[in-house]
């Protein structure tokens, strides 16, 4: 099959792209090979190479030897650079979704590349948007919850996600103090000639 995606006119090359804490640059020659790893299908545009199998997602490899995944490349070239702390959400997921075709979870709209099928949110309104979130979901810890179990809130400012789940930060920030004290004290204790202190499981709400 032919791909729905041609080259955007107008790009200036290297272009810029987050990947995780750092800033990658995509190439003319990584846009070329992305075009020819697509593929209609359905209403979407499916990415033909890796898949994982455990989130669903797609990752494309650019030159520059760093894999990003891949329908936020899509929508960075052809779209718009995605702001700090943002996330995309597939539309054509919800779309299914509320129909009662997709059960959710790393469904095949996950590998869905079609840059006019994404949307820039924020984490939280991406998890409220899915027609699945309302119900017990066990693979998105605290979910349900508005506060943690130290009571701290679960609002925009407080909380952050990592794979697929939400945490405190209150309560990390808690955690990292605890264990550099921690840390300092088993220094002295070391330097005594003395057992150090085990160290402080990595536990958070």
């Amino acid at each position: 099959m032919t791909s729905l995606l041609t080259f955007p006119d107008g790009l200036r090359f290297p272009l810029a792209m987050p990947a995780g804490r750092r800033i990658v640059e995509i190439s003319e020659s990584d846009v070329i090979r992305f075009i020819g790893m697509t593929e209609p299908d359905g209403d979407c545009l499916r990415f033909t190479r890796f898949v994982s199998k455990k989130s669903g997602y797609g990752y494309f490899g650019l030159r520059c030897q760093v894999n990003v995944l891949a329908h936020r490349f899509a929508y960075t070239v052809w779209r718009d650079p995605i702001p700090a702390n943002m996330t995309l959400d597939h539309l054509c997921h919800n779309a299914a979704a509320w129909a009662g075709l997709c059960p959710g979870g790393p469904c095949i709209h996950r590998s869905c590349v079609d840059p006019w099928s994404l949307d820039v949110t924020t984490r939280l309104l991406n998890q409220r948007r899915s027609p699945h979130q309302p119900r017990a979901d066990l693979n998105h810890r605290n979910t349900r919850k508005d506060e943690c179990d130290h009571g701290h809130p679960f609002d925009e400012a407080n909380t952050y996600w990592w794979h697929g789940e939400r945490h405190c930060r209150a309560c990390r920030a808690a955690l990292q103090r605890a264990r550099r004290k921690r840390g300092a004290m088993s220094a002295a204790l070391a330097a005594q000639g003395k057992h150090p202190l085990p160290e402080l499981p990595l536990e958070e709400d």
